[in-house]
């Protein structure tokens, strides 16, 4: 015997409460981009922590060396 709570309430889906066992294809794709975003934040972290960790130390007025060869013309 059914009694009047057993009814749901009116206006109420009880299929459209539970959460479906697949998510949409669009939900998959924001999930998947979300997980690259924060893989090329820990990648660029670890590069920069690399880069900090390993980097010799500047000194006010030493020069920059950058692949410059030693028997190059000095134009200054």
């Amino acid at each position: 015997m059914r009694r009047e709570t057993d009814v749901p309430a009116k206006g109420f889906d009880t299929a459209a409460a539970r959460p479906s066992r697949r998510a949409g294809p669009m939900k998959r794709v924001a999930v998947w981009a979300f997980y690259g975003v924060g893989a090329i934040a820990v990648g660029y972290l670890a590069l920069y922590a690399y880069a900090v960790f390993t980097g010799r130390d500047l000194q006010p007025g030493d020069p920059i060396h950058i692949f410059r060869k030693p028997d190059a013309p000095s134009y200054s």
